[in-house]
């Protein structure tokens, strides 16, 4: 990789050479490209996945995909559709660093019933907040089902599960600087503004300046909170600022899988997540492929 990395770089320093004001519209696009981060950044937090094939108790309260849920032994275990519910997704908020507008303690989760496997529509999903975590004496153990001990007709699900059969996910945050990416709906009048204002001839090098600017503002896909990431749908700046993403996450055949793959979008309003009001708000959208 560092060899071919050293030929692409030997090759773009002979065609400046060959054209200064191609280089010229380099230097100028980092000036745009740099504005353009500062100007438009939301503080976000990046997801690392490290999947494992255990879910032992003492990983009931981790941020994870899949596996086993902390649930309080006083309350009944989530049922939907009459199953008991399989979890998707849990963020011990805790774990993650501090971001402004979410909680910086409590348990989000996210279950699904065992019968929509693999679809997932959002009047499928049931969203529960844990405010304050109990100790381990007061925990459910037997949990009755989860992505480690399928039942037989999704294991054997053709289109996969959320997750590899017998895995779980676990998750580590970290903050970065989010970018607004080209599948919100003002990018391209936002980024052509910085573009006209630097780069006044990138027109004449359109291609040169397209490459560099997906490299540069390659969007995370596995996040929380920040810009939404899309396939087929767009988004617009009233919506991101009015409903923040709970969780931003890609289907990857070797580890995260769901439907015929795509990106899980889940957000809420604004409003709901400052007075920690999940039950009932959360929005679950998937985009295929």
């Amino acid at each position: 990789r560092k060899h071919e990395e050293e030929k692409k770089k030997k090759k773009e320093e002979d065609e400046d050479k060959k054209d200064p004001t191609k280089k010229e519209v380099k230097e100028n696009l980092k000036k745009a490209i740099e504005e353009f981060k500062k100007d438009t950044a939301i503080k976000s937090i990046k997801f690392t996945c490290k999947y494992a094939n255990t879910d032992p108790e003492n990983k009931r309260t981790s941020s994870k995909l899949g596996g086993y849920p902390y649930w309080p032994a006083e309350k009944p275990y989530p049922k939907m559709k009459g199953e008991d519910a399989i979890l998707l997704y849990q963020i011990n908020f805790a774990e993650m660093p501090k971001l402004e507008g979410y909680p910086s303690t409590g348990i989000l989760q996210i279950f699904t019933p065992q019968s929509s496997a693999p679809e997932f529509y959002s009047e499928d999903t049931l969203c529960i907040y844990h405010k304050s975590i109990l100790p381990e004496e007061k925990r459910l153990n037997n949990i009755p089902v989860s992505t480690l001990n399928l039942p037989n007709d999704l294991v054997d699900d053709e289109e996969g599960y959320f997750i590899q059969d017998g895995n779980v996910i676990y998750i580590t945050g970290e903050e970065f600087d989010d970018y607004m990416n080209p599948r919100i709906e003002e990018y391209d009048e936002t980024i052509t503004k910085y573009l006209e204002k630097y780069v006044p001839n990138y027109k004449d090098y359109q291609k040169d300046v397209e490459d560099i600017l997906w490299d540069e503002l390659y969007p995370e896909k596995n996040k929380l909170g920040g810009y939404p990431w899309s396939i087929q749908i767009g988004y617009n700046m009233k919506e991101v600022k009015e409903s923040p993403l709970l969780l931003n996450l890609e289907s990857d055949e070797g580890i995260i899988y769901f439907g015929d793959g795509g990106i899980i979008n889940i957000s809420m309003k604004k409003k709901d997540l400052s007075n920690l009001k999940f039950e009932n708000s959360a929005y679950f959208y998937w985009d295929c492929y």
